[in-house]
């Protein structure tokens, strides 16, 4: 299933509401896919984020000496 260029021009304002907006003639597919991508970045950001902040907590409280049974012991 193709876009309908046709109907969409090119320099369309944005808040023109006499021309439709490019992602109503986008196919389901693409925005499924779309959807997915987005999904994954912000579950790897996530997933990053946590990584760096616990990683930065356990060095921390390793060099302030506290006992924490579930964080590494560096050095």
């Amino acid at each position: 299933m193709a876009v309908r260029k046709d109907y969409v021009r090119e320099d369309t304002p944005l808040d023109d509401p006499a021309m439709p907006l490019r992602s109503q003639f986008e196919p389901v597919h693409m925005k499924v896919k779309n959807g997915i991508e987005i999904g994954f970045k912000l579950a790897l950001g996530f997933w990053l984020f946590s990584v760096i902040f616990w990683a930065i907590l356990a060095a921390v409280f390793t060099w302030a000496g506290v006992n924490v049974p579930f964080f590494p012991r560096f050095g």
